[in-house]
């Protein structure tokens, strides 16, 4: 397809296409229904239009409340004084969080996504598939499986428990599985809600046969990616190997940190080769690159001949702003690396007890982190210092990118580090234990209020 018609099937789609932003309740979808006559989206290039709305399906779409929420950084407070009440909520982890519906785009922002991939989905299965549309027909519903699970993934890791033993009883989202705004909605259970994103991964694995030319359009390796990153936060560590190396067969890209100018005021280029999936994190203030001061615990962990040191910080009125998204922009990358699915596959070969695999994975990876010449040893020898050191990197490789609450989620959840937050504002402490039912964010108020779900207890 021509980037002209493209760009023209997208705007003649979303003329037609308004989708509320609370996919799940309301009576404002009366709106989306009679929008929707208004054009009725029904060919292989409409379904595809949709997909490619980068500004539906990409961007921001990873939602800001675990970065907010982590440990990465601190906030002067100087700066918290003039946040909006619902940053200042989320920060300080506070019971109640969204002002009004300021905040709650991390639940909706993630339904729109899916609401769309129903939409092509819905689309495709309307048009069917023959020997002249086969191939455009399979990646498209390919795609569209791979960004309903994402939605469903980043939800499940915000607003449900750690996945452990009790994942059948314990709550989970709302799975959308089509457009219908009149369906009746509940919860899932933790499992039921893993177990979507499974099946719509291994679906979408079975219908991609090659690799995307945009970093926006998941590829087969994107698929596996998800899937891996899934298994992880299941506790199937097995699973998750297996298809980390899946992935890794189609997209095992790293970026030389050596080839790049460290001391840039961005120095990764936007889909550079190390990109899997591209999605940015949805925008807050709190959050943004130039605001933000990373925690001294986080920037001490980087050793002088780590380039990760000049590349990912720097200095700016008494600051440590962050600067190493893959975004080219203060607006945050939140999508998946290569070298995330490697961090992932180190640790999995170290829990499976393959700790020398597990280490020469690390080495590979840190390799091409630090400065050359630099002699990279892995000294633990024990498998939980090991997999602490594995933690640690992921710490230090994946920040800013949403990825940090959840892997504080499931390190408390085993126990073996037990970490504590803690905040001081103007010399007042707030602290979050391990395994606080405050990891569970709540659901919007205005969701509860209109659809009778059962709400999270903090």
């Amino acid at each position: 397809m021509s980037y002209l018609n493209s760009m023209c099937n997208i705007a003649k789609v979303s003329m037609g296409l308004i989708v509320l932003n609370l996919y799940s309740c309301g009576e404002e979808f009366l709106d989306i229904k009679s929008d929707k006559k208004i054009v009725i989206p029904t060919t292989i290039s409409d379904a595809a239009a949709i997909l490619e709305n980068s500004s539906v399906m990409n961007e921001g779409r990873t939602p800001n409340l675990p970065d907010i929420s982590s440990d990465d950084y601190e906030v002067p407070s100087n700066t918290f004084a003039s946040l909006s009440p619902w940053e200042k909520n989320a920060y300080l982890w506070n019971s109640k969080i969204y002002v009004d519906t300021k905040g709650s785009e991390n639940w909706s922002f993630s339904y729109q996504q899916i609401y769309y991939a129903n939409l092509a989905l819905e689309i495709l299965e309307g048009v069917g598939k023959d020997g002249t549309n086969e191939k455009q027909y399979n990646s498209l519903k390919a795609q569209a499986l791979f960004f309903r699970a994402w939605g469903h993934y980043q939800l499940v890791n915000l607003f449900c428990k750690a996945y452990d033993a009790d994942a059948t009883s314990e709550l989970g989202i709302v799975i959308r599985l089509s457009t219908d705004l009149e369906e009746k909605i509940s919860r899932s259970t933790l499992s039921e809600s893993y177990e979507s994103i499974i099946s719509d991964l291994y679906l979408a694995s079975t219908l991609h046969s090659s690799m995307q030319e945009h970093k926006t359009h998941p590829s087969k390796a994107a698929v596996f990616a998800l899937l891996s990153k899934s298994y992880l936060m299941m506790g199937d560590y097995k699973n998750s190997l297996l298809y980390a190396d899946s992935c890794l067969l189609y997209h095992s890209h790293l970026l030389d940190y050596n080839d790049i100018t460290a001391d840039a005021a961005l120095p990764f280029e936007r889909f550079n080769k190390e990109v899997i999936f591209h999605s940015t994190v949805n925008y807050a203030p709190i959050i943004l690159g130039s605001n933000i001061n990373i925690s001294s615990s986080l920037y001490n962990l980087y050793e002088e001949n780590d380039i990760r040191k000049r590349a990912f910080f720097t200095l700016r009125n008494g600051n440590l702003n962050f600067k190493g998204t893959y975004n080219n922009s203060a607006i945050a990358f939140g999508g998946i690396t290569s070298a995330e699915v490697m961090l992932i596959k180190a640790e999995c070969l170290a829990r499976e007890n393959k700790l020398e695999e597990a280490k020469n994975c690390l080495v590979h990876f840190l390799k091409h982190r630090y400065m050359k010449g630099t002699s990279i040893i892995i000294s633990e020898s024990s498998w939980g210092s090991l997999l602490s050191r594995i933690w640690m990197e992921r710490r230090k490789e994946l920040l800013m990118r949403g990825i940090r609450w959840s892997d504080l989620k499931r390190i408390n959840r085993e126990g073996l580090n037990p970490i504590t937050l803690s905040r001081n504002i103007d010399d007042q402490l707030y602290f979050l234990e391990a395994n606080d039912r405050r990891y569970v964010l709540p659901i919007p108020d205005v969701v509860i209020e209109t659809s009778g779900l059962n709400q999270n207890l903090r």
